[in-house]
């Protein structure tokens, strides 16, 4: 599954021109310890996602550093829209 995602993401990126960078998903799981960034609740592996916090079609990059574990709902729900443009975000 990280093999497809990171092959589909890879290629998103790269059509629109942006940065690629190495993604290791497992790293990503193990620094948020398996918590949604934007609710702030556990995640199990079927219902993952992983968000561009600077969507690749606002001319964010596909890497580490723009990548965040999030639940597929939220991640859906945030769309293509920053995190300061959502209101429903759990603020930390």
């Amino acid at each position: 599954m990280d093999t497809e995602r990171n092959i589909r993401d890879t290629r998103r990126a790269r059509l629109a021109g942006n940065h690629v960078g190495a993604v290791d998903y497992d790293a990503l799981r193990r620094l948020s310890d398996n918590v949604c960034y934007l609710c702030n609740k556990y995640v199990i592996e079927e219902d993952e996602s992983f968000d561009h916090v600077h969507p690749i079609s606002k001319g964010g990059p596909h890497s580490n550093e723009n990548l965040k574990l999030a639940h597929r709902k939220c991640n859906t729900k945030k769309g293509q829209k920053l995190v300061t443009q959502l209101t429903w975000v759990v603020k930390w």
